[in-house]
């Protein structure tokens, strides 16, 4: 595990992060349950301009990235993106601000990994549109080109513990440099 001070996020890379007290207690619970148990218990992208996507409760929202450095055990993901491939990442991301939270994705992932039917919870899932913050992950790379898992799992079928096995991750400490800008935008084609 490489631990880097400085690291400088790049638009289109996701993070990890460990979030404390009870729910970040009972996210860590339920990645035991679905087989992915991880000191991390929650996702999400940089996008450009200093922010972040992540999903919760409320709805997915954007939020400064140096709110980003309250978290601790912060990883950042080392894929290598071309810099068309960020700039996808991060204009589909903007697309998912306020799609809905959904608790029950975790009850499917716990389901699939006792090998329980869960069809009909999947289903209400589905129906619902929400996402758990891996998941919304997930969902915004497959959806810009970029396959994380090449596993045979669904898409969305995803916890934080599994983004951790995607890749290199940089742990970091302390608050990184001032964040790269993009190239701009490619020319739209017809």
């Amino acid at each position: 595990m490489a631990i880097i001070d400085d690291y400088e996020p790049r638009p289109g890379d996701f993070f990890l992060a460990k979030s404390d007290g009870f729910r970040g207690f009972v996210f860590r619970m339920a990645q035991v349950l679905t087989g992915e148990p991880s000191e991390y218990s929650h996702a999400g992208i940089v996008l450009d301009n200093r922010l972040y996507i992540e999903a919760r409760p409320g709805g997915a929202a954007l939020e400064p990235l140096e709110k980003l450095w309250e978290r601790r055990a912060l990883a950042f993901s080392q894929n290598d993106l071309t810099d068309e491939e960020r700039w996808r990442i991060v204009e589909i991301a903007k697309t998912f601000i306020d799609t809905p939270y959904s608790w029950l994705h975790f009850a499917v992932l716990a389901g699939k990994t006792l090998h329980v039917n869960t069809s009909r919870l999947e289903q209400r899932v589905l129906n619902h549109g929400g996402m758990i913050c891996s998941a919304l992950v997930d969902e915004i790379y497959t959806r810009a080109g970029v396959h994380l898992f090449t596993d045979g799992r669904q898409p969305g079928d995803v916890s934080p513990g599994s983004l951790a096995h995607v890749g290199r991750l940089y742990h970091c400490r302390r608050e990184p440099r001032p964040q790269r800008a993009l190239p701009p935008s490619p020319p739209q084609t017809a």
